[in-house]
């Protein structure tokens, strides 16, 4: 695993809800490669889509391979998971169900970092 270093910016984040039906995604857009989204994980499961680009996918430490767009990962409930980017302006979108508390449920969450 590299090392790594806090960015001096964010990569751009934004989120927007379908109250419809209770459903929140995340559209995460990490400008360059080998910017790393760290270990966190969820209370309930979640569906993390790669838009645009690839990543490397990460869960409870164990590599489980590249995603390249289209594709998507089902992210089990408390399952700390990493995705590093592969390419310059990736777009992950993770897809969240918040009709149980009205927000997406972290256990843990750290700071976006770029590999050194």
């Amino acid at each position: 695993m590299p090392e790594y270093v806090k960015l001096d910016r964010q990569p751009d984040v934004t989120k927007f809800r379908a109250e419809a039906d209770g459903i929140e995604v995340r559209h995460i857009h990490v400008h360059r490669a080998g910017t790393a989204v760290p270990q966190h994980s969820h209370e309930f499961p979640h569906l993390t889509v790669v838009a645009a680009g690839g990543m490397k996918v990460h869960l409870d430490g164990k590599f489980i391979g590249e995603y390249w767009a289209p594709s998507a990962i089902n992210i089990p409930a408390e399952t700390k998971h990493l995705f590093v980017t592969l390419a310059d302006n990736t777009v992950i979108e993770c897809v969240h169900n918040v009709s149980r508390t009205g927000e997406i449920e972290i256990r843990d969450e750290h700071q976006i970092v770029e590999a050194s």
